[in-house]
């Protein structure tokens, strides 16, 4: 048992590094992609400002600026490309070369994002703390709700990379699987509370919307870090994070081995 525990260390230690100098080599890439995920910092000012004159919907400026600031933290974070990869390496026959390898091609996936992020990981953070320094609300930060959210993020992360998963998997059986990467994108950001704050539209659409994925990858988070949860609004948004990874998880496989059988008999 130890030996296997050894041999994965090393397969996790290779092919992250082999993601993490692909990163270095291309910089410039990375640079951009933080440049193009600052949408809620701008759109924060628009709530700010709306709040000069007192509370919207119980939110204070305060509330705003920690929450699109740990929005922008948490979009980052869990920023998944895998369906462009997996769009390629199906249509183009270069699954085939992960498939000779000894490990399923979702660890090669997966160690993708995570030498990226080691990468990326910093200057996000970076960026969300002098956020909340200049705007005055260190103060917000409780190291009880930080702890409580580092499990939330990782959840989140798993949630959003099998929803990106699983339509990538859909180049199986469509010439373009990406064509759905904006409507994702779309659902991701009007759903999930990057635009407004989900407790601001009416109560009852707001209980449904919160137990929809997106807003279990990304509203639930941030309302972690706003310290805005009781005790029994955190069992419950593990809970609903915890059935979206179950069931995400199912689909994921039910596709693969569906499309594998597919990629096999079309000769690829």
């Amino acid at each position: 048992m130890l030996k296997d525990i050894k041999r994965s260390l090393l397969l996790w230690r290779v092919l992250i590094g082999q993601s993490f100098s692909r990163v270095i080599a291309y910089r410039a890439q990375s640079i951009i992609w933080l440049l193009g995920g600052i949408m809620p910092i701008a759109v924060m000012f628009v709530w700010l400002g709306l709040a000069t004159e007192g509370k919207i919907g119980g939110y204070t400026a305060s509330d705003f600026a920690v929450y699109f600031l740990s929005i922008y933290l948490v979009r980052q974070l869990t920023a998944i490309w895998v369906m462009r990869r997996l769009d390629s390496d199906i249509r183009r026959g270069e699954l085939s070369m992960l498939l000779l390898r000894p490990v399923s091609p979702l660890y090669n996936y997966i160690a993708d994002h995570t030498g990226e992020m080691i990468v990326r990981g910093p200057i996000i953070a970076l960026v969300f703390i002098s956020g909340i320094f200049l705007t005055d609300n260190f103060y917000r930060l409780d190291i009880g709700n930080l702890l409580i959210f580092i499990p939330a993020l990782f959840f989140a992360w798993i949630i959003i990379f099998h929803l990106y998963y699983c339509l990538g998997l859909l180049a199986f059986w469509i010439n373009n699987s990406m064509a759905f990467d904006p409507l994702l994108w779309a659902l991701y950001t009007i759903l999930g509370g990057v635009l407004i704050p989900l407790d601001l539209y009416p109560e009852n659409i707001t209980f449904w919307l919160k137990l929809l994925p997106f807003a279990s990858a990304l509203d639930f988070p941030v309302q972690i870090i706003l310290g805005k949860l009781d005790n029994a609004l955190l069992l419950i948004g593990f809970g609903v994070q915890i059935f979206w990874m179950i069931l995400l998880m199912i689909i994921r496989i039910l596709l693969w081995n569906a499309g594998l059988r597919r990629y096999s008999a079309s000769g690829a």
